[in-house]
């Protein structure tokens, strides 16, 4: 007998008026109690209904929600009597509170549908289910709480009716919730006979969690008056020690649901928490605080913050032990937010803030409070999001303390010095040790937002912090010593941290002027050394650009600064230009004239700069450096604050006269011509721009085009691709520009690749400024002009000059006729064709109707078959739409008939380029391969599809509308292949258009309304119309059309299936509705039965010589598929009828070729949908029972002989459909999984990661079979090893080039992507195997030498030449395969997380690999990146193992563990007799490359020698072999152990244990010297000593006696 579940019982049946309860309003028998006498069934009449009630009490959930379930079908087809009523009132409460979600949320769906269909009979059942009722509200689970309110919303209808239950049946409900919180426990409401722990306390805590918060809702809901009447019984139950334990309890739902009783408690009535106030400020300030908030710490916080402020004397009448309730407070502050949002920490604070100062200061030291939040700030657990919170809640409460701690007292001293100095110092002169305290984030705007906080405080606080904190630091920085190297870094930090407080503080408040006063002097301080050292003082240099920068324009607040600043950079600068920091000094000027807001002294000061620089004794080209400098930085900073200066402008003059002039000139010489032209607003004159362009302009038509060198002219054509777009359009503008196009043109013609390439890009430069400007002036039109009367052809400019009749006749002509274009279609089509592409377009069925007749060979003159990939159709359809293209630009017209006939042309070619496209040379439109090719024609459907839409998209043509139908029409008129494409056109033109043309929307209605579709020449016009306004189409029409199809098709001779049968499933298939749309109409079941049993009648008869024609089994399968769902809970035949269709249907197309791709498909999507409707009848299940296994055998068969084609998009499809129906296959089906790693190395990506998925999913399974066998057994070692076709897999590693490194091909990504996935699948064999297995299979890999190939492949692909690849975005411990968008980056994720997983199971080899690693950058690269991304994971990885480890271990065991993370160490502690012998396992931080170190802290009962050697074998189990820390924890206890059990150690290797896997004892003895040896170190030694003697006295020793 449990012993907790007699306490728990006792507890269920303790007097009840010792809680205030009147033993009158108590039952005695408890609604919710597992124990319960069963109900009287004599009176209910239908025996169904009596099995059903009987299931309901039994333990099964699965039992119990299939009887809910049948019960309530069983209900909905039956009468409701009374007794069924009265019975299941009686076993709802207990229902609605099962363990199994599906229960609960069953149950009050069915008393929703009871109390609907009985309706006011429900009232007088109500006071027995209204509480159970009610608590559903607040199940945890969201899909119970929704059925519970579904459930009332069906009996009482309204919200407000809903609402007054709670008034009404409130003595009802509390009487509920009074009795289940004081009077239930674990173990009355679940049987332990039948409900597991877990599942009984769970279900404990959320009948307790739900009842709290009816209660809780009564109170809150409830008027004052309503709750005096019944104020005893409130009172009683929150005086109820049992209550608030629950503030402690192991669930957070009912954590949190007690504390929101508490809150509300204290907003409505704070008396009746005042009366119990010892007992809940005891629970909530003390006992909740010691155990874990996970879940409930943002609740908790809310509570006691409310708590305080209401009564903050709760702190005060705590149930004391040893020490204050601020002590057991502060240890819950120093376990930190416990990944909480950052509100933890503002919480946190207000609640230091409002705690009475008594509690605070009596009972505990201002240094614990404020290490208390220090420790998890510093520790590094503290999420990053966090940290700004928590160091403000440091700061306020620092702050707190300094205001209230008495003058000159110790605790005042700690606050100013250690808490908030050393803070404040580490962040602006720490070093690496102390800037660990701020993590990884910013360290000034962390401290600044300390600062922000102390404005908040009286001016005394403030004075107390800039006197004793503010100006001591300010003085370390001034005063540091000019020969530390530290200065700048130092200096940097200190203007770094006032720059990020001044924008947030105010300005009034005084710390705001003492951080304005620290800029100045350190500014002033930092111009007067430059003074003194002449500028070569670079650091000061570079510190004063960064002050500068940073401070903004408030330096110019404070006169003396400003005066300072004027005075350095008008005056002191002429002396420094020779100095080697003028670079920083002239970057500082021009942030100096940013800021200063008066624009006249500005230019003065620049203008007077300028005249310095010129005046100055610098030669040429130290000029140039300066004017440089200048322009680059003050370019956009001062584009349009600062006006052109005359010495410039005449300096640019002169040196561009010289560059012109000279011969040879290098690229440095035109910089200061390049940055003059590229310089924004009005540095340089605009004139001297222009004259720049022209210049060059003038010199590019000397250019000679058999030159050698063309440097110089590369030079000036960089000047205008660099020059500023503005300039170069006011150039383009004048008449010395229009020359320039020309000669740019020219030159981008010439041979040499780099001179082209310049003139290329200055021509874009040019067009980009032409085009910027939409206001074009008429010498812009004119260079434009000239422009497209250089590049348009012959054929264009005619027709550009042509008049109306002129150009009437040209289009005649230059379009082509119509017998043009028919012939040029038919070189597309000289047969029927592939009917592959059926899967890929909307009409793709009608193409098996398609004649298949060949074309005879067409004549068109004039027009060559091919050229250059280019086939006549398309080569003539670009030329149409350049032609089109010019006719619109000239405010022309086409001919109405010519323009309606090519928009059919242009639907046509569009849908043969769809196919070619999904199909590579299906119909030969261009050749692929060709990236030029591609984008022609993908340019050429862009133009075409924008024409089609602006022609016939606005309905603002009807005629033209009316005769683009025609054309459809008359080409749609028969079966032949030009028929299907015309009405694919359509279809596509109807679809995208037909909602916005009235003209398409009327046609098509009235043909559908006025065929009688039994022309079979009308069926591709007929389910064209279907499918393009399948939107537009009322639903009675398709109705009608669907009901005479479906009566019609069941009576079709079966010779006429192949024809007459295919052209009605065609249409039908068109009218009906796919799985996304809804239904078009309510079709009668029992008609679909007849359809469906019909049409699968015509495979069933195997007697009848009937060839059918696969289009006709495709349009079947996609029918079922269509029909099925509308018919899933009628039971028949023909569920089994339909699978067997499917086995026969795959059985055709094991072959997988082109033809049998679209049955393929369509069975494919009919087998999921069947697979989707699995549970909703039994003949559905009854018949997938039968046939699953012969199915999924197969699927296998299709996934093993899946062919990949990268052009062939029907085939992929085909492929990723057999993957997703493949990858759930059920274990048992397969008969052999070791076919499947064939399958791993295949080009094609589906097929390979449906493979995978499988034996991913399979393999840990079967490894730990593997593992049992292998311990089970010492014989079975020779059995044991990786499967050989997977080493195969991972034998050789992809071949990698430059090129995949930076853009690899689809093919290698593949290849490359097989071959990691089988090194998965190889370390999956280690996730579940004992440590024996692991290292069988480590030796595999080590003599195979894999681990090489591999760390050589993912080094050279991850660490080559200098690359480092980020991990920060990427689960480096976990891979889910398939889920990356971009391959590559999926790649590179799976090589790093092949990396850990060798990392984590072969270490040692990994070591080995890095070790003898030739390449010392490979070396460092994988060192820095395994510490920086790895190491971590598999340190803390290694110590939770040995965490959970050491708290699983029986507690008699002698083995004391402790771990502590922070310093990556496990202490082990073994007693021997009264003392204790302990080690430290030492984890390296670039674990594992680095040794793991185990170092003896106490030895007891053995000589330090053979301690050592101990600690070694133990060691060597960790470093050596890939063991983890357990087995080498595991090896040093048995080895102690039995040393002093008297066994002897071997003298090989000096432990007692081998340390290989086998944990052997030393059993081979010399004869002579009774020494004994391991087997394995012994076998060892005579390898590796040649010679078969004893070690130590070399007598010969015969392994085999």
């Amino acid at each position: 007998m449990n012993p907790s579940r007699n306490n728990n019982s006792r507890l269920a049946f303790r007097d009840s008026s010792s809680f205030g309860l009147s033993s009158g309003k108590l039952s005695s028998s408890s609604p919710l109690g597992c124990i319960v006498e069963p109900p009287d069934l004599s009176l209910i009449s239908d025996a169904n209904i009596v099995v059903l009630v009987k299931n309901l009490l039994k333990k099964d959930e699965n039992t119990k929600s299939k009887a809910l379930e049948d019960l309530h079908s069983q209900l909905k087809t039956g009468e409701l009597d009374d007794p069924v009523v009265a019975i299941w009132v009686q076993l709802y409460p207990r229902l609605s509170i099962d363990t199994s979600r599906r229960v609960r949320h069953l149950s009050h769906t069915l008393l929703g549908y009871i109390g609907g269909k009985i309706g006011k009979k429900m009232s007088k059942h109500m006071p027995k289910i209204v509480g159970s009722w009610l608590s559903g509200l607040y199940d945890p689970d969201r899909s119970v709480q929704r059925a519970t309110r579904d459930s009332l919303v069906c009996v009482f209808n309204s919200e407000d009716k809903i609402k007054s239950l709670w008034t009404v049946y409130e003595g009802t409900i509390l009487e509920y919730c009074t009795n289940t919180i004081v009077n239930e426990s674990v173990y009355t409401l679940s049987d332990e006979r039948s409900v597991s722990p877990d599942d009984a306390h769970a279900k404990f805590a959320r009948v307790m969690g739900t009842c709290i918060m009816s209660l809780n809702h009564l109170i809150s809901v409830l008027s004052i008056h309503k709750l005096e009447e019944r104020m005893q019984t409130y009172s009683a139950v929150i005086a109820h020690k049992h209550l608030w334990n629950f503030t402690h309890h192991s669930d957070a739902f009912l954590r949190r649901s007690t504390y929101k009783l508490l809150q509300t408690i204290l907003n409505t009535d704070p008396a009746l928490v005042q009366t119990n106030l010892k007992t809940i400020s005891t629970c909530i300030i003390v006992k909740a605080s010691a155990h874990s908030q996970t879940g409930s710490v943002e609740s908790y916080l809310d509570t006691l913050l409310l708590l305080t402020s209401k009564l903050p004397e709760s702190w005060f009448v705590v149930k004391q032990d040893k020490q204050a309730p601020i002590y057991q407070f502060l240890r819950f502050v120093e376990k930190g937010s416990n990944l909480s949002p950052p509100t933890f920490w503002e919480k946190i604070a207000t609640i230091f803030t409002i705690i009475p100062s008594n509690a605070l200061f009596k009972t505990t030291s201002v240094q614990e409070c404020i290490s208390a939040i220090m420790k998890p700030l510093s520790n590094g657990q503290e999420p990053q999001t966090n940290l700004i919170a928590g160091w403000k809640c440091y700061f306020t409460v620092c702050f707190r303390l300094l205001g209230q701690c008495p003058l000159d007292s110790v605790s005042q001293d700690f606050v100013l010095n250690e808490s908030l100095f050393s803070v404040f110092e580490a962040c602006v002169i720490g070093e690496d040790t102390q800037l660990r305290l701020f993590g990884n984030a910013d360290r000034w705007k962390l401290c600044a937002t300390g600062l922000l906080e102390l404005e908040q405080f009286p001016d005394h606080v403030q004075q107390k912090f800039i006197s004793q904190v503010w100006h001591r630091l300010e003085s370390v920085v001034i005063d540091e010593s000019p020969a530390s190297s530290n200065i700048l870094k130092h200096r940097k930090s200190w203007v770094r941290l006032c720059a990020e407080c001044i924008p947030l503080l105010q300005q009034e408040t005084l710390i705001y002027a003492t951080i304005q006063k620290s800029f100045c002097i350190i500014l002033s301080q930092t111009m007067e050394s430059l003074d003194l050292s002449k500028g070569n003082d670079l650091d000061t240099a570079i510190l004063l650009e960064h002050t500068i920068a940073l401070a903004g324009s408030g330096i110019y607040k404070y006169p003396e600064t400003k005066n300072k600043l004027a005075q350095f950079f008008n005056e002191t600068i002429e002396n420094l230009l020779n100095s080697e920091s003028i670079q920083h000094l002239l970057a500082g000027f021009v942030t100096y004239l940013v800021y200063l807001e008066d624009q006249g002294i500005c230019q003065w000061t620049w203008d007077r700069l300028m005249n310095i620089i010129m005046e100055s004794s610098l030669n040429d080209h130290s000029k140039e450096l300066a004017v440089q400098m200048v322009l680059k930085s003050g370019s956009q900073k001062l584009s349009h604050k600062i006006q052109s200066c005359s010495v410039l402008d005449l300096f640019i003059r002169q040196k561009l006269k010289s560059l012109l002039s000279s011969i040879n000139t290098q690229e440095n010489d035109w910089k200061i011509i390049k940055h003059s032209a590229a310089s924004s607003g009005s540095l340089v004159s605009s004139d001297v721009l222009q004259t720049v362009l022209n210049e060059i302009t003038k010199s590019l038509a000397q250019v000679d085009a058999d030159a050698v060198d063309f440097t110089d002219t590369i030079q000036k054509l960089e000047v205008i691709s660099e020059a500023q777009p503005h300039q170069l359009y006011l150039f383009m503008n004048s008449q010395d520009g229009k020359q320039l196009l020309t000669r740019l043109f020219t030159l981008s013609n010439v041979s040499n690749e780099f001179l082209s390439m310049a003139a290329e890009a200055a021509q874009k430069a040019v067009w980009n400024a032409i085009l910027s400007n939409t206001n074009y002036s008429q010498t812009i039109l004119e260079v434009i002009v000239d422009v497209i009367k250089y590049l348009l052809t012959i054929t264009q400019e005619l027709f550009t000059h042509a008049n109306n009749t002129q150009a009437d006749y040209l289009s005649e002509h230059l379009l082509f006729s119509e017998e043009q274009w028919k012939y040029a279609f038919q070189d597309l089509l000289p047969g029927k064709p592939d009917i592959s592409i059926a899967t890929v377009n909307s009409l793709g069925g009608c193409i098996f109707l398609v004649n298949n007749t060949l074309n005879s060979t067409p004549t068109t003159e004039g027009f060559s078959k091919e050229k250059v990939g280019y086939s006549s159709a398309l080569r003539m359809a670009t030329f149409a739409m350049g032609l089109i293209s010019v006719v619109d630009t000239s405010g022309r017209t086409l001919p109405s008939q010519t323009k309606a006939f090519l928009l059919y042309v242009m639907c046509l070619i569009q849908e043969f380029a769809k196919d070619n496209n999904s199909v590579s040379g299906v119909n030969g439109l261009w050749k692929h391969g060709d990236p030029n090719a591609d984008t022609d024609v993908l340019k050429l459907i862009g133009d075409s599809q924008e024409w089609v839409n602006k022609c016939l998209g606005f309905g603002n043509n009807d005629s033209l509308s009316t005769m683009v139908l025609e054309c459809f029409y008359k080409n749609s008129r028969d079966l032949s292949p030009i028929s299907f494409y015309s009405t694919r056109g359509l279809a596509a033109l109807l679809t995208n258009l037909g909602f916005r043309n009235s003209v398409f929307r009327k046609n098509g209605v009235e043909w559908l309304e006025s065929t009688n579709f039994g022309n079979i020449n009308d069926t591709f016009w007929t389910c064209a119309i279907l499918v393009g306004l399948r939107d537009s189409v009322k639903s009675d029409l398709k109705g009608k059309i669907c009901s005479n199809l479906m009566t019609s098709i069941p009576e079709i001779n079966t010779l006429q299936l192949n024809l007459e049968g295919l052209k009605s499933l065609l249409i039908l298939n068109a009218v009906l509705p796919t799985r996304d749309e809804g239904p078009i109409a309510e079709i009668p079941q029992p008609r679909i039965i007849t359809l469906i049993k019909a049409v699968l009648r015509w495979f069933g008869n195997k007697t009848e010589n009937v060839d059918i024609n696969t289009g006709l089994l495709a349009e079947v399968s996609n029918l079922l598929g269509r029909l099925l769902p509308l018919v899933k809970g009628i039971y028949g035949e023909h569920w089994q009828l339909t699978l067997n269709f499917i086995k026969d249907c795959w059985e055709g197309c094991m072959a997988m070729n082109n033809e049998d791709i679209p049955l393929l498909l369509s069975t494919l999507r009919l087998f999921e949908i069947i697979r989707c409707l699995l549970g909703e009848n039994e003949d559905v299940d009854d018949a997938w029972d039968m046939s699953e296994r012969e199915l999924y055998q197969m699927l296998l068969k299709f996934l093993l002989g899946a062919k990949h084609d990268s052009l062939n998009q029907p085939r992929n499809i085909c492929n990723m459909q057999i993957s997703r129906q493949v990858r759930d296959i059920k274990s048992t089906l397969i008969e052999d999984i070791g076919i499947l790693y064939s399958v791993i190395g295949v080009q094609c990506r589906p097929i390979q990661q449906a493979a995978f998925d499988i034996l991913h999913r399979e393999i840990p399974a079967l490894q730990e079979q593997v593992s049992i066998a292998f311990a089970a057994s010492t014989q079975v070692d020779h059995e044991v090893a990786l499967p050989a076709d997977i080493l195969s897999l991972i034998i050789d590693a992809p071949q990698l080039t430059e090129d995949d490194i930076d853009s690899p091909t689809d093919e290698y990504v593949t290849t490359a992507r097989g071959y990691l996935l089988g090194w998965l699948l190889v370390y999956d064999h280690f996730e579940n195997a004992i440590f024996s297995v692991k290292t069988l299979y480590s030796d595999i890999l080590k003599d195979g030498k894999y681990i090489p190939v591999l760390l050589n492949y993912i080094s050279g692909d991850l660490f080559s030449k200098g690359r480092n690849y980020d991990t920060t975005k990427i689960d480096v411990a976990h891979y889910v395969s398939g889920t990356g968008e971009d391959p590559l980056r999926d790649l590179r994720s799976l090589e790093i997380h092949i990396y850990y997983l060798a990392l984590r199971h072969t270490p040692s080899l990994v070591k080995a690999w890095w070790l003898e690693c030739s390449n010392r950058s490979i070396v460092l690269a994988v060192e820095n990146f395994t510490e920086k991304f790895m190491s971590p994971l598999l340190i803390d990885h290694e110590l939770t193992a040995v965490s959970e480890w050491a708290q699983a271990r029986d507690s008699a065991e002698d083995l004391i563990v402790k771990v502590a993370k922070v310093v990556k160490e496990v202490i082990v502690s073994c007693p021997i007799d009264d003392q204790f012998m302990e080690i430290a396992v030492r984890l390296p931080t670039t674990f594992p490359l680095r040794l793991v170190e185990i170092k003896g802290l106490r030895r007891v009962g053995l000589k330090e020698d053979h301690f050592q050697q101990l600690l070694r074998a133990s060691q060597a189990v960790v470093n050596f072999q890939s063991g983890s820390i357990i087995d080498a924890i595991s090896l040093f206890q048995k080895n102690v152990s039995l040393h002093f059990q008297g066994i002897i150690e071997c003298a090989i290797c000096y432990s007692i244990l081998a340390v290989t896997p086998d944990r052997a004892l030393p059993k081979r003895a010399c004869s002579t010297c009774k020494n004994k040896f391991h087997s394995t170190c012994l076998l060892k030694w005579f390898k590796t000593s040649g010679s078969s003697s004893c070690p130590l006295c070399r007598t010969s020793i015969s392994f085999y006696t």
